[in-house]
């Protein structure tokens, strides 16, 4: 075994087996079509030239209470021809708020600042997520952990699938994190995957924390007190519609 005891047995080992990743993939689904009631957590990793530029759409289904891959894009850029950052990257950004309820976009704010701040002007909620070696580690671990435990739903994305293989997991001071195996391979689609899920979790995790109270994090009217206060505008409601009709 290759991860034992949440230890990885060397400094740097195949991060994922094909036989995981391949057991996560539904061969019944495809990228989701546009629903409003889908909510979405989207994360970007940007690669301009040498690169690629992954954006990857995930849910957190709360029926099956697993993750589930909604949405996959890749842009290649190469040198002379860059990835368009306004019209590729901002572009399917804002087509998926459009067709999904996107609950926010996970970004490195290196090379995609500006683009960052054209989307939140345009309604749509940024969170930044510089790529820092803590964050590394957590998106990391928490990917291996879904795939491993069967707790990620995948459609078949030829791309997508090549870049989490194409990851080996590299120790740390601080833990392991996924990295390239080779520097001709590209892992984006992996980062962006690891981030978005992340993010699914994450805001699951707020959800849950702040149920009680109706603070940030969660939508007032699931929450309790949301609840609480929904209930009481409809009995005033009503006993105003009963002072009318007696008079």
């Amino acid at each position: 075994m290759r991860f034992h005891l949440n230890i990885w047995s060397s400094n740097k080992e195949i991060f994922i087996s094909k036989k995981d990743v391949e057991a996560c993939i539904d061969p019944n689904l495809f990228p989701a079509l546009p629903d409003k009631k889908i909510k979405i957590i989207v994360a970007v990793d940007i690669g301009l030239k040498h690169d690629s530029t992954g954006i990857v759409a995930v849910e957190k289904n709360l029926f099956l209470n697993k993750i589930k891959l909604i949405n996959v894009k890749k842009f290649q850029g190469r040198p002379g021809k860059e990835v368009d950052l306004e019209e590729q990257v901002e572009g399917h950004i804002k087509k998926l708020n459009d067709d999904f309820d996107l609950v926010e976009v996970r970004y490195d704010p290196y090379q995609f600042k500006r683009s960052a701040q054209t989307l939140e002007k345009a309604g749509i909620r940024m969170v930044e997520y510089p790529q820092t070696l803590d964050r590394l580690t957590a998106m990391s671990q928490n990917l291996y952990d879904l795939i491993r435990g069967r707790n990620l739903i995948l459609f078949d994305d030829p791309d997508l699938k090549k870049h989490i293989l194409s990851a080996q997991a590299k120790e740390s001071t601080r833990g392991w994190r996924i990295i390239k195996r080779e520097t001709s391979k590209k892992i984006d689609l992996a980062i962006s995957l690891a981030m978005a899920c992340q993010g699914a979790v994450e805001l699951k995790e707020r959800k849950q924390a702040s149920a009680y109270t109706g603070e940030e994090g969660i939508e007032e009217e699931d929450s309790v007190q949301g609840f609480v206060n929904k209930t009481i505008d409809e009995i005033n409601d009503r006993r105003r519609g009963w002072d009318r009709f007696l008079g």
